[in-house]
């Protein structure tokens, strides 16, 4: 099987935020390795969880995520840095499920945690 090219407009940044410091911060997410290449897929949809500091996404991918801010115990060292300063990641993401098709669209129900997806 050949490796598939590595195509320019595929990087991250399909989801970018601001940290706590003002910084811009890509998340790790709506991607996949394919054939020890990364492939990033869109973001389609983004709505913050009214109820909780938390927000969900949708993407290419078929993927549901949720993002929720850290664990103070998932700060890990900078692998770059000469004094081993802790990194501690803007957000941690748990996939909620693979979708049948595409999900295009999310809404809450006001004032609920309860999520619709629309995937055609």
């Amino acid at each position: 099987m050949l490796a598939e090219e590595s195509n320019p407009y595929n990087r991250k940044g399909s989801l970018i935020t601001y940290n706590v410091n003002g910084m811009l911060d890509i998340p790790t997410g709506h991607q996949a390795n394919k054939h020890g290449i990364i492939k990033h897929y869109a973001v389609h949809d983004v709505k913050f969880d009214p109820t909780r500091l938390s927000f969900v996404s949708t993407g290419a991918d078929r993927k549901l995520r949720i993002w929720s801010p850290p664990d103070e115990e998932e700060a890990e060292a900078d692998p770059n840095s000469m004094d081993g300063e802790l990194i501690v990641p803007s957000w941690t993401c748990s996939t909620l499920g693979t979708l049948n098709r595409v999900p295009h669209d999310l809404a809450f129900k006001p004032s609920s945690s309860i999520l619709a997806v629309g995937e055609k």
